[in-house]
């Protein structure tokens, strides 16, 4: 494996390089050792969030060449099913994705070209490039796929129920956003010998009015991540060393204490 920065590489090929650890890999890892072993495309997000996410940030064309739109239909019905098929065997490569569905991933994309902040941010710059770097620390090659970089500016793009400063702040913790920006940053810190200036948020709800937020982690939130990422990873290094990563946290039995709420 060689370090630096990659343009070109298809996303199907980056997922499948399981010999280097990415963020959702060390998200997998902190929930339960042995589910890094479980055979993932390491997406964490499916089709539709591969759909949005090429559509706003590659564009139409790019769009039409990895995805299939179908007509709406009862997918639980057997015409319903026996037309998805017959569209995914005339379209070999693609994804099939339903009108419906076409038609949030628009209303998503225009509420993202019409926020000042978003608009700036992606008004230059190049989408999935995919960095490869060896850990210092540890000696494990890393992997990272940032969404969008415009010199040293990283911008990711998510998809939520909830754009508000409150809840996204939670997802900050709960989705590891926070051990990925820092784990990003440092990748590409460890590629380019410079650090980027900022890792923003740009944050858009799956519904009506499609509602988009932007944000920035301060450095005592992102410095919180890279302890997380730090953990997990010299963690998992000890799992490949001793060749065991076992199906639990705890190999004793555990207390659980009275919740605060009740």
């Amino acid at each position: 494996m060689e370090q630096g920065i990659f343009a070109g590489i298809p996303a199907a090929n980056y997922h499948g390089m399981t010999d280097a650890v990415s963020n959702s890999m060390l998200g997998r890892f902190d929930k339960c050792p042995a589910a890094v072993k479980v055979p993932t495309d390491d997406t964490g997000w499916g089709t539709i969030g591969r759909a949005t996410h090429c559509y706003i940030l590659e564009g139409l064309e790019a769009f039409e060449a990895q995805f299939v739109v179908a007509p709406e239909c009862d997918k639980r019905t057997k015409a319903g099913k026996e037309l998805y098929a017959s569209i995914s065997a005339a379209s070999p490569g693609k994804e099939v994705t339903d009108a419906k569905t076409f038609e949030i991933i628009k209303g998503m994309a225009s509420s993202v070209g019409s926020h000042p902040a978003a608009q700036k941010l992606l008004s230059e710059g190049k989408p999935e490039q995919s960095v490869f770097w060896k850990d210092a620390d540890t000696g494990l090659w890393c992997k990272a796929r940032p969404d969008w970089m415009s010199g040293d500016v990283v911008v990711d793009l998510k998809t939520t129920n909830d754009a508000s400063h409150r809840s996204f702040a939670r997802s900050c913790v709960s989705y590891g956003y926070a051990r990925q920006a820092a784990f990003y940053c440092d990748g590409l810190h460890a590629v380019t010998g410079e650090m980027p200036s900022h890792f923003y948020f740009i944050v858009v709800e799956k519904v009506e009015p499609y509602r988009v937020e932007c944000y920035e982690l301060s450095p005592e939130f992102l410095s919180w991540g890279r302890k997380e990422y730090d953990r997990l990873l010299e963690a998992y290094s000890w799992c490949i060393y001793d060749d065991s990563c076992p199906p639990y946290q705890s190999q004793d039995v555990q207390e659980i204490p009275l919740p605060s709420y009740l």
